[in-house]
């Protein structure tokens, strides 16, 4: 249907399924169509419904546009107009929250009508995509509508973060090191003052839940990379049964599937970065040593005895 219809009418026309909550596709501003199995009935009834749907869109694609133009914004002159980025990209917030109810998912149509938004006004796409992420920061959150203060500080990190110049990203601050966080976290947690379960053997569970995530959504998306991560699986599950002692080599023999380079992947010799460039994680010589001395801590130690709980949630903040 979707295909048909934008044969007809053009690109546009591909968010009519986007629909309020768990839709098809949910936490979007389309009331008149839910998902196949509520929406799809007799001919006739689900021909109205998609006619109701396409109308809806439109209509609401066209009342963005029209407050895109409230004001006519000029990127080159930004710096005497960011009073009025600002207040656009707040009511901009408001209006989807108000559209799409702020059921699950809604943050990602929000996210999309502020990057529409820049783009408009001369920003280039990656780089919107960038400055909307920044500004908002993962603080909107599914079933849960954004207080004033919340809006008002994401409309104005918004309008502050835009630049005339092509070079977005150089005019920010460098990123601090996230991994010297982590590693911070690390040691002040209490680890000692952790529940102990008092199960330190395999556990068996009603089902293979590892497995079956595998099976049911990577190998679907990618049938290759599937195999590599059950291929993988088979093998941690291996060593951890022969008692294999954690460190870098053992990670690397594991992800060697899970990539399928031909040999094992070597340790990372440049930061990395996470959450679309909103971390960094630094490197140095020692980062690889302190990764191993890590990892080894998840051993089980006499002396310092500490739930297995706790090692695990040690060893998932020693990742580089």
């Amino acid at each position: 249907m979707t295909y048909a219809l934008a044969e007809h009418y053009g690109r546009w026309v591909t968010g009519w399924r986007w629909a309020h909550d768990e839709g098809d596709f949910g936490g979007g501003p389309v009331g008149s169509w839910c998902c196949a199995p509520h929406s799809v009935t007799t001919a006739d009834e689900t021909l109205d419904r998609v006619t109701a749907a396409l109308r809806e869109w439109r209509e609401w694609l066209e009342s963005l546009a029209a407050r895109f133009e409230t004001y006519p914004l000029d990127l080159a002159g930004i710096d005497d107009q960011r009073i009025l980025w600002d207040r656009t990209a707040r009511h901009l917030i408001l209006h989807v929250t108000d559209r799409t109810g702020c059921g699950s998912g809604w943050y990602g149509h929000c996210h999309q009508v502020l990057e529409w938004f820049l783009s408009r006004w001369g920003v280039e796409v990656d780089a919107a995509e960038h400055l909307v992420e920044r500004a908002i920061g993962g603080r909107f959150k599914s079933w849960t509508g954004p207080g004033p203060v919340l809006v008002e500080d994401i409309a104005e990190r918004l309008a502050a973060s835009v630049r005339p110049d092509a070079d977005i990203r150089a005019a920010e601050p460098s990123l601090p090191d996230h991994l010297e966080r982590r590693l911070e976290v690390r040691e002040a947690v209490p680890w000692q003052k952790a529940q102990d379960s008092s199960e330190e053997g395999p556990v068996t569970p009603a089902r293979d839940g590892a497995e079956e995530e595998i099976r049911t959504f990577d190998a679907i998306l990618d049938p290759a990379r599937g195999q590599g991560l059950l291929a993988a699986l088979e093998l941690m599950r291996a060593d951890a049964t022969r008692g294999a002692r954690l460190d870098f080599d053992l990670l690397q023999s594991w992800q060697r599937h899970v990539l399928a380079t031909p040999g094992p992947p070597p340790f990372r010799s440049l930061p990395a970065f996470a959450k679309g460039g909103l971390e960094r994680y630094g490197i140095g010589p020692d980062t690889l040593a302190r990764l191993d001395a890590c990892l080894a801590e998840s051993a089980k130690d006499a002396a310092r005895p500490l739930p297995l709980t706790a090692r695990a949630a040690r060893a998932l903040l020693s990742a580089p």
